[in-house]
């Protein structure tokens, strides 16, 4: 979780959106907790439904890419970047 995402939290009404989790494909930060959300790897985004905001400052374009690859009708992507 990147400078941007702490950013967001503090000054937007990010924090106060319903957040079921959030995701990082580092494996490092997987299974950690972040401002209470767990931080989960890409695969979990195969069956899910809902909105997926990324928030990176870095390869935001590839993380966008990368989860549309997934195929998941079902997700809508938001790039606050």
């Amino acid at each position: 979780m990147g400078a941007y995402l702490y950013h967001l939290m503090k000054v937007s009404a990010l924090a106060d959106c319903k957040i079921a989790f959030l995701v990082d494909g580092n494996l490092a930060k997987q299974g950690r907790k972040v401002f209470g959300y767990e931080i989960k790897p890409p695969e979990s985004l195969y069956n899910f439904e809902g909105t997926v905001i990324i928030a990176a400052m870095l390869y935001s374009k590839e993380i966008k890419a990368k989860i549309e690859a997934i195929g998941n009708s079902k997700i809508e992507v938001i790039d606050m970047y």
